[in-house]
C-alpha cells in the first residue's frame, strides 16, 4: 500500500470512529472483496460466506470507535475474518447461543465496557426482532445465523427448495433490519 493510499485510508478509519455512514460505505466497498473472497476459501459455500461478510462489518460498526487505533485494515480484516470462520465452524458442530457467539467473535480487548453493553442491547433487539419474524423466516434465520447451517442444509432440513431458503433468509434480514431501525438500530441496517 502507498503512503498516500495509507493516509486516505487512516482518514477514512478517523472519519468512520467519528459515526460518518458514508466513508464506512467507502470501507465497505473496498474491503469486502477480501473479506468475502477469504470467507469463501474456506467456508466453500457463497451463502455462508456472504453471511459472514455481513457480521464482520456489523462488528466493525459497533465498535467502530476503535478504528483510530487500526493501522493496518488490511491485516485486521483478515485476522478478524479467519476468527470469524473459525467460529462459524466451530457453530457448525458445537451450538451456542447467539449471545454467547458474538460476545465470543469479538476479541475481548477491542471492547470497551461502554461497547459491550452496546452490543448486549443491540443483541437483545435483535431477538426481539427475530421474535417478530413471521415462522418460516424465524426457522430459516435461526438455523443459518444461530446454528451455522448452509442454505443447502437448511433447505433439506424443512423439505423446501434451496431458492425459497435464500428467500426466506433475505425477507428475514430485511424484516429484521426494518425492525432495528423502528427501534433506533437504524445504523445496524448497512448490512442485513
Amino acid at each position: 500500500m502507498s503512503t498516500n493510499q495509507s493516509y486516505n485510508e487512516q482518514g477514512l478509519l478517523s472519519r468512520i470512529a467519528e459515526g460518518d455512514e458514508s466513508a464506512f460505505r467507502q470501507l465497505y466497498d473496498l474491503h469486502e472483496p477480501l473479506v468475502y473472497g477469504t470467507a469463501l476459501s474456506y467456508l466453500k459455500s457463497p451463502d455462508w460466506a456472504r453471511d459472514i461478510v455481513q457480521d464482520i462489518f456489523l462488528k466493525i460498526w459497533l465498535k467502530r470507535i476503535e478504528l483510530r487505533k487500526m493501522e493496518k485494515p488490511e491485516d485486521f480484516l483478515f485476522i478478524m475474518t479467519r476468527n470469524e470462520v473459525l467460529n462459524a465452524l466451530r457453530r457448525k458442530f458445537d451450538t451456542v447461543t447467539l449471545g454467547d457467539y458474538y460476545e465470543d467473535a469479538l476479541p475481548a480487548d477491542l471492547l470497551l465496557p461502554d461497547a459491550r453493553l452496546q452490543l448486549r442491547q443491540t443483541h437483545a433487539t435483535i431477538q426481539q426482532a427475530v421474535e417478530q419474524l413471521p415462522d418460516q423466516q424465524k426457522r430459516v434465520y435461526i438455523l443459518s445465523r444461530e446454528q451455522g447451517l448452509s442454505h443447502e442444509q437448511i433447505a433439506e432440513q424443512l423439505g423446501i427448495d434451496k431458492r425459497t431458503v435464500s428467500n426466506h433468509a433475505t425477507r428475514a434480514l430485511n424484516n429484521i433490519r426494518i425492525f432495528l431501525k423502528n427501534h433506533g438500530e437504524n445504523l445496524l441496517s448497512l448490512f442485513f
